[in-house]
């Protein structure tokens, strides 16, 4: 939800992270740092919960798994995809609960 959030209340800074317009050049040091911190994020959780044995699977591909679905979904909201009014926030549960479920273990 932090994710989201952040996405909600900063919509430029969000575009500007991920505009897919731009060129794939070497990163920088300080960037690579940054980014690996934020998927640290996204996986340092996954990661406890299989641990824990609430989740199977490999912490890194879950963490990724649902940074896309997440990301998918924020972003079609900016794009004007998915409405407001209650759309955005029911296929954002529904592509949360599909990920876990997919993981959890039964």
């Amino acid at each position: 939800m932090a994710y989201v959030r952040f996405a909600m209340q900063e919509q430029a800074c969000y575009r500007l992270m991920f505009d897919i317009s731009k060129p794939r050049l070497a990163p920088l040091p300080e960037l690579f740092a940054a980014e690996r911190r934020a998927r640290a994020t996204m996986t340092d959780h996954v990661r406890l919960m299989v641990t824990e044995g609430y989740y199977k699977g490999d912490p890194e591909l879950i963490g990724s798994v649902m940074w896309a679905g997440v990301h998918g979904v924020v972003t079609l909201y900016l794009a004007g995809a998915v409405a407001d009014g209650g759309e955005f926030e029911n296929v954002l549960a529904e592509t949360m609960r599909t990920i876990t479920s997919a993981y959890r273990v039964r």
